[in-house]
């Protein structure tokens, strides 16, 4: 609440990775909605699920609980353990299924990286790369 208090009108929390890995799929969803609960409902809530060190299924698995948790969007990544693929993207916007958006983040460093996440559905990109992403879109004009 510090965050709110100072400011902020985003969130961004990690879903607890050993819960998605241990498919203790229900905990993790409680453990979100009570952060999503005691928050303010115009704060924007991100949760990010290192997509990267998932299986397809609990990709599928994690994005259910993300929007079944009230939460507003998935986010691929922190970068940390690597990031972002398309077709990682591809799974949570087609399961998302326009209940909440996906942000794309994580080893997005060029400008076919960032067409590459928006085809796959992403609405927003965290890119740590930005400034070479926007000389490289310089150059090209």
């Amino acid at each position: 609440m510090l965050a709110i208090k100072d400011g902020a009108d985003e969130l961004d929390m990690v879903a607890n990775i050993g819960l998605l890995k241990a498919d203790n799929y229900s905990l993790v969803e409680q453990e979100i909605s009570e952060i999503r609960k005691n928050i303010p409902y115009n704060i924007v809530l991100k949760v990010i699920v290192e997509s990267s060190q998932l299986s397809d299924i609990e990709i599928i698995e994690a994005t259910k609980i993300v929007k079944n948790s009230g939460a507003d969007f998935i986010k691929s990544s922190t970068g940390f353990f690597g990031g972002a693929t398309s077709k990682a993207i591809k799974l949570m916007y087609d399961t998302a299924n326009g209940g909440i958006r996906v942000k794309a983040s994580g080893v997005i460093k060029s400008v076919s990286d960032c067409h590459a996440m928006i085809s796959a559905g992403a609405s927003r990109l965290g890119c740590s790369a930005s400034v070479l992403i926007m000389k490289e879109l310089l150059k090209k004009n």
